[in-house]
Formats: C-alpha cells, sequence, structure tokens
C-alpha cells in the first residue's frame, strides 16, 4: 500500500487518510508536514512517532491519573509488547492469559477467513496493537485506536524500529468519539476493550457509525456472565485486590467491568445489530462448571465468547 509523502514524521496512507476526521467538527483532514490539518476550521494535530494524536485535551486530562494506574498495574503483571503475541514461551508469567486470548483470536481468524479476504478493520482499544499487526500481516488494512501511547503495552510499542507494519495506522482517540468518517469499516474489533468504556453504549454506537452496511462489529475476551451478581463479586474482588496492593482503586466511571450475556446481546440488537454469540458453553457444560467454579471459587467465574453484530440497514 502507497504511503503519502514523508516529512519528519510519518503521514497517513491514502486509505486511512480519506477516511480520518477531525475529532473537534468532523471535518476532513489533510496531511501536512508533522501531522495533520483539519480543512474545516484548519486545526492541527500532531503526527508523534507515526501516531496520530486526536484525543482532545479535556479527555486527555480526565484519563491521566487512571491511564497511569492501568500502566502500572499491566507492568507489574508481566503484560508487554511481543512480536509473537498472543504466542508466549511456556513459564511466561501470564502464559495461562495468553493462551485463552490466542484460541479466542484463533476463533476470530476462522470467522474472518469466511468473510471477504481484504478487510478494512478498526481496531479500537487495540493496546500494544498485537492483534492489528497480526490482522496486517494477513493483508487488512488496520487502523488502531486506543488512549494508551505507552512504549510496552500501548501505541508506542509499534514506534520501535523495524517494528511498525504499513497496513497499521496508529491513532490516539476516545474509543466513545472514533474519528473516522462514517462507512469506512468492514470490521469493527474491540479485543479486550469493551469492558473498560465509560459508556459502552456510546462505543457500540460510534462502531454502527463507521461501519458499512453489512458490517460487522466483534466483541472478544470481555468478561461475560449470566448472572450480575457474580460480575460485582468479581469487581468487588479487583478493588480489593489493589487496595490491598497499591493502596489505591481507580472509580469504576460508569464502567462496570463486566457484562451479562442478556444484556450484552440486548444492547447490541438495540443498536442495530442482529447478533450471534459464539463459543458460549450448552446448558449442560454450563451447569457443570458452575458446580466446579462455586465450589473452589464460592462465585461463577467468566466466560469469553465471541459476539458478532452484523449491522442492519437503515
Amino acid at each position: 500500500m502507497d504511503l503519502e509523502a514523508r516529512s519528519a514524521e510519518p503521514q497517513p496512507s491514502g486509505f486511512w487518510l480519506d477516511a480520518l476526521r477531525c475529532p473537534e467538527c468532523a471535518g476532513r483532514l489533510e496531511a501536512v508536514g508533522g501531522g495533520l490539518r483539519c480543512e474545516r476550521d484548519e486545526g492541527f494535530f500532531a503526527t508523534v512517532d507515526g501516531i496520530h494524536r486526536l484525543l482532545g485535551p479535556e479527555r486527555h486530562a480526565e484519563i491521566t491519573a487512571a491511564l497511569a494506574f492501568y500502566c502500572r498495574v499491566r507492568a507489574d503483571e508481566g503484560f508487554c509488547h511481543s512480536d509473537e503475541l498472543p504466542r508466549v514461551p511456556r513459564g511466561h508469567v501470564q502464559e495461562r492469559v495468553w493462551r485463552l486470548r490466542a484460541r479466542h483470536f484463533r476463533r476470530f481468524l476462522d470467522w474472518l477467513s469466511r468473510e471477504r479476504p481484504a478487510r478494512a478493520i478498526v481496531d479500537i482499544g487495540a493496546g500494544c496493537c498485537w492483534a492489528a499487526q497480526r490482522l496486517a500481516e494477513r493483508g487488512h488494512r488496520v487502523a488502531a485506536i486506543d488512549v494508551n501511547l505507552d512504549p510496552d503495552d500501548g501505541l508506542g510499542a509499534l514506534s520501535v524500529p523495524g517494528r511498525a507494519h504499513e497496513r497499521v495506522e496508529r491513532i490516539e482517540a476516545d474509543m466513545e468519539f472514533v474519528p473516522l468518517e462514517a462507512g469506512c469499516a468492514d470490521v469493527v474489533l474491540l479485543n479486550g476493550a469493551l469492558h473498560y468504556a465509560r459508556c459502552p453504549q456510546n462505543v457500540v454506537a460510534e462502531a454502527r457509525r463507521i461501519l458499512r452496511p453489512g458490517g460487522a462489529l466483534v466483541i472478544l475476551d470481555s468478561p461475560v456472565y449470566r448472572r450480575s451478581g457474580d460480575g460485582e463479586a468479581m469487581v468487588k474482588g479487583k478493588r480489593r485486590e489493589f487496595m490491598a496492593r497499591y493502596g489505591y482503586a481507580p472509580a469504576r466511571d460508569g464502567a462496570a467491568g463486566y457484562f451479562t450475556v442478556s444484556g450484552l446481546g440486548r444492547m447490541l440488537d438495540r443498536a442495530g445489530f442482529e447478533v450471534s454469540v459464539i463459543g458460549w458453553p450448552s446448558r449442560f457444560r454450563e451447569a457443570g462448571r458452575d458446580l466446579i467454579e462455586l465450589f473452589r471459587h464460592g462465585r461463577r467465574t467468566a466466560r469469553f465468547p465471541m459476539y458478532v453484530g452484523r449491522r442492519r440497514p437503515c
């Protein structure tokens, strides 16, 4: 894929340049030296280390403390970018988590292989862009969106020389206000991200807006429960863990931190999606697992099915 002429910073590819929009007024953006300029109000947005900085200053100020805490926790837990993700070596501190995520990502790739071969994919909440990299390697054009610029676990991980991929466009932006034009994406991926949103309904609405008719929203690796009480127990347990370890636990800011299987399906249906759930256990297996988990943990643990929402026509 051809790239625009470069100045001090890489410019967006022609494909995504046509789709980028001003986060302030939704005007079209044009590539200029060192960043992007709004054609409507001439506002300027810098491109730093290959990342288009399209997050408003007010929202940036709101999330600074919570984001710093999130990055600290992730670093303490051993999460960081690797060119092999979701594969990790045996004995990795998060081997079990990545083994599960690799299984879920293969499920997504199997589904994707049954779609048209060349796709425009928007990865919202992309983190260190590992999924975006894997998708770009398969020929897809990917816009990776996140508020985290951390060089180890955020968008900055692809700023390392030789690591960036020409088919991955990195954008610092809020998942509730995606700076892309309507109807530009074939697939929107929310991979381990939606449960962090202040207002998941807004994220889902934005996903529908940027999807082409017939496009699909795919939700992976957000914790889903049949009963909200089990989800609340998980959240309270996390808060106790943070308080014991750090003496601090961030406010939830409206984010539930989990979903119920019926609630998530209902939210997608109301937003204009035909919903299918892939990977939820049968009633018999679910009941057996519930008994084991209640005995071991005193509560049922989360499931991580894949939700596919097919955008219905207006």
